[in-house]
């Protein structure tokens, strides 16, 4: 017995459809099908590849737009652009012009957030399109010299370990009993990253989302069995927003103390989940703890 699905017409693309309409009138259709489907195969893991591309065209277009107003020295001034809490607040020239960027040029945020996500979608296509070569061994010759031009351009990246506990609209997901499960990962990690590698810093989670920090000894004790490396800051991600200040200044005193050196000062993770009220006391709680 015949199966249906066996014989039914293969359902031609869009693009096979739009170059059979022109080589059928210019003629040399077999010559461009075939080369057509090779540049755009009908299989969907091809996507990848494709999508990886479509991100890099974004991010060199969007990239040239905010090179033209991006100024990425690092003298201090004081801020005085449109963002108000900001205003009469020392910062760098770099951060000035990214908040310039941000708040005072006409589609400038719009291009940043382009830049932002197709940054993050070209890393994630890349990663999906090594590994769809990786498991149908379309690594092999007569692509191996692409395989490796690619692995040597991947091991090129200078990556830092960013720790995160992970929330959902800025809820808890979950919480640590103390900061030993970050000690033994990040000590794990450190301990088998690359020699040829230089890993800049390791930021850890000390609070919980909307969760503050524990005002607890014993909760921050085991960051003295950290084992980063020569030249390796440590940043802690304190800082909290819904937290008074003298809290936060006690927690910074066991942290340093419990770690043997003074440490860099962070949230827990991003500030894109918190409300922009939230983000900017957040902002403004991790520069009163700097200083």
């Amino acid at each position: 017995m015949t199966d249906p699905a066996a014989t039914r017409p293969h359902r031609r693309g869009l693009v096979e459809r739009y170059v059979d309409s022109i080589t059928g009138r210019v003629g040399g259709q077999s010559w461009l099908t075939k080369n057509v489907r090779k540049v755009f195969p009908t299989h969907f893991s091809f996507l990848w590849g494709e999508l990886a591309l479509y991100s890099f065209i974004v991010l060199v277009v969007t990239g040239i737009y905010l090179t033209l107003f991006f100024h990425g020295a690092q003298d201090h001034i004081v801020y005085t652009g449109s963002y108000e809490p900001l205003r009469g607040v020392r910062v760098s020239a770099a951060y000035n012009s990214v908040m310039r960027i941000s708040y005072d040029v006409k589609g400038g945020l719009l291009i940043r957030q382009m830049h932002h996500w197709a940054a993050l979608i070209f890393v994630g296509a890349i990663a999906l399109h090594m590994a769809r070569i990786f498991f149908t061994g379309a690594f092999r010759r007569p692509r191996d010299i692409n395989w490796v031009i690619g692995m040597i351009e991947g091991f090129r990246t200078h990556p830092d370990l960013h720790l995160c506990l992970g929330d959902m609209n800025h809820r808890a997901l979950g919480r640590l009993p103390d900061a030993s499960p970050l000690v033994l990962l990040a000590n794990a990690v450190t301990s088998r990253w690359p020699s040829g590698r230089p890993l800049r810093y390791v930021h850890a989670p000390l609070a919980a989302a909307d969760d503050p920090p524990p005002d607890s000894q014993a909760f921050y004790r085991p960051l003295g069995g950290l084992k980063l490396g020569h030249g390796v800051r440590f940043v802690a991600g304190f800082a909290h927003e819904d937290q008074d200040e003298a809290t936060q200044f006690r927690i910074r005193e066991m942290i340093e103390g419990a770690v043997g050196c003074p440490v860099d000062v962070s949230a827990s993770c991003g500030l894109g989940r918190r409300q922009p009220d939230a983000a900017r006391a957040a902002m403004d709680r991790i520069k009163l703890l700097l200083d």
